[in-house]
């Protein structure tokens, strides 16, 4: 049996950006069927949101602090459990989907627990599934069907979850805030979903407003290894691989930005930190 859309609750994750400006919204929920959705927005208090004016079928959720992907995500799925929902999507505010979006996920195999698009960023560089079984972690062309999670994981934007597995595998790692969330919940939900399936659908990402300073790259980088620091391991190897991902990442940022400020970082918030 195919899904339709009231099955479906998109959460499309806000940061210092308005909803009508958002790739996500306008190519994908904007003129879509879908029913009601979540807006989960992480902009500080001195960014101002005229609630008033948003979309009717937004469900619009402030936090100021800054929780993070994982909480956001969370927060979503008891919403969409407490409702009765089927699956929770997962939307990122910066990824453009192709006109045919919405029928790729609903002529989807409803028993797979996970279903998620190719991405690509750039000049079609592959962004998404990543090869996670390597030392490197790279993102590789991968065609449409069933993969093995302990080999491929997709990321966030574009994820749709069964929220009955969702629950099973215990949520997003609201520790894991940003960077690795996504890896971190696929290693949760492998434990009881072995593959997802790969949509053939090809989503791309927008990295146009990041910010190129050194500074803005910098505290990035603080943000990305509190995140890692509490990344969960399940054998020697897998710690391993995390552990070579972070020092090659540093490394490359302190002879981009030429500051000795992100092995201080490193050191602080990802060594000395860590559970």
């Amino acid at each position: 049996m195919k899904l339709s859309t009231e099955h479906i609750f998109p959460i499309i994750v806000l940061y210092r950006a308005h909803l009508h400006e958002c790739p996500s919204y306008l190519t994908f929920l904007k003129n879509s069927l879908i029913q009601e959705f979540m807006v989960y927005d992480n902009s500080p208090k001195d960014f101002h949101v005229d609630t008033t004016s948003l979309d009717t079928r937004a469900v619009y959720q402030r936090d100021i602090h800054n929780g993070g992907l994982s909480k956001a995500y969370n927060t979503a799925a008891k919403y969409a459990e407490e409702k009765g929902y089927e699956r929770i999507l997962l939307l990122d505010q910066d990824t453009t989907f192709p006109p045919n979006a919405l029928d790729s996920y609903l002529q989807a195999d409803p028993s797979s627990p996970l279903w998620a698009p190719m991405m690509i960023s750039g000049e079609n560089t592959p962004f998404s599934p990543v090869c996670v079984n390597c030392f490197n972690l790279k993102a590789r062309p991968t065609p449409p069907g069933y993969h093995a999670l302990s080999v491929l994981n997709p990321v966030n934007s574009g994820m749709c979850i069964q929220i009955k597995a969702f629950v099973q595998a215990g949520g997003y790692n609201e520790k894991v805030k940003l960077d690795y969330a996504d890896f971190e919940f696929c290693k949760r939900l492998r434990r009881y979903f072995p593959t997802f399936q790969l949509l053939p659908l090809t989503v791309q990402q927008d990295f146009s407003n990041d910010n190129p300073s050194p500074s803005a790259l910098i505290f990035r980088h603080r943000l990305y290894l509190e995140s890692a620091a509490e990344c969960q391991h399940t054998t020697c190897l897998e710690w391993l691989r995390h552990q070579y991902q972070i020092c090659k990442h540093t490394i490359a940022l302190t002879i981009k930005t030429r500051s000795f400020r992100t092995i201080s970082q490193y050191f602080r918030f990802f060594i000395f930190s860590r559970p």
